[in-house]
């Protein structure tokens, strides 16, 4: 073990990643489990609002579900409420498909078995329409740089088994010591997991405010890869911010976030 670790988020950190999934998936199966077909457009501008261009970006797919439609509701369409989803993602340890199987099982509880057909749903659309997703440029010259010095892990929200295929894919998983998805618990907790190995210092890095929260929660230094601007922020990571990570001169007020602030409103 190093002195060091640096923890990355996968979907719309390293992979580009974010709006193919959304809009070949995520969006697409909620309207198709949902019978949502005839407000499909409004529903859409909806879901990718949330998951993609506000400060809920990379939200888990079961509360950014449940917000969704409390949105669709709030504007006046005839949606159904998800009272029991939304209890379930406020309750629950861990945020996984597998908990939600379990529990809808054991309650029988229609609204979260629907949920658990849309997570199926959206499995099976990322099998079938988001093969070969492409790292972000300068990923894996950076990769090199960290590994002489710290730890890499992957912390996601994403289930641990696509992960762990698509850093496959990619010819990364050598640069990983451990993948952290969603049946390990929420990032904040992971990030502890993590924070309490005996590292000196723990830097995640991520493209959504959820990632910096967790950071911060978890006691961990964050760095933001904006969205929009993914390759500069490679590059700075690269030649700036990891060596003053290592130099102990990092800390959670830089430009680097005020930048991803400004953006991420």
């Amino acid at each position: 073990m190093k002195d060091y670790l640096v923890a990355f988020d996968s979907d719309g950190c390293v992979f580009d990643a974010m709006e193919i999934k959304h809009r070949r998936a995520f969006g697409p199966a909620a309207v198709r489990v949902y019978g949502l077909q005839c407000v499909e457009r409004e529903f859409l501008e909806q879901w990718y609002y949330i998951n993609l261009y506000s400060k809920t970006r990379g939200i888990n797919r079961f509360p950014g579900l449940a917000a969704a439609m409390d949105r669709m509701r709030g504007l006046g369409y005839d949606v159904k409420p998800q009272e029991s989803l939304r209890r379930w993602c406020n309750q629950t340890v861990k945020l996984s498909a597998a908990r939600l199987k379990e529990d809808a099982e054991r309650s029988g509880d229609p609204e979260l078995m629907r949920a658990l057909a849309y997570s199926d749903e959206v499995n099976r659309l990322i099998g079938e329409n988001a093969h070969s997703i492409p790292v972000f440029k300068n990923v894996k010259s950076t990769f090199d740089i960290i590994k002489e010095s710290a730890d890499i892990a992957v912390v996601s929200s994403a289930n641990t088994a696509a992960i762990e295929r698509e850093w496959r894919e990619n010819g990364l998983l050598d640069y990983i010591c451990a993948f952290y998805g969603q049946e390990s618990g929420n990032k904040k907790d992971c990030l502890a997991l993590l924070r309490g190995r005996g590292y000196k210092s723990v830097l995640m890095v991520g493209d959504a405010p959820g990632d910096m929260q967790a950071a911060e929660a978890g006691g961990c230094l964050f760095y933001p890869i904006i969205p929009g601007d993914e390759e500069k922020s490679w590059i700075c990571l690269r030649d700036m911010a990891f060596f003053e990570f290592l130099a102990g001169r990092y800390a959670n007020e830089n430009r680097y976030i005020a930048q991803f602030n400004a953006v991420c409103r």
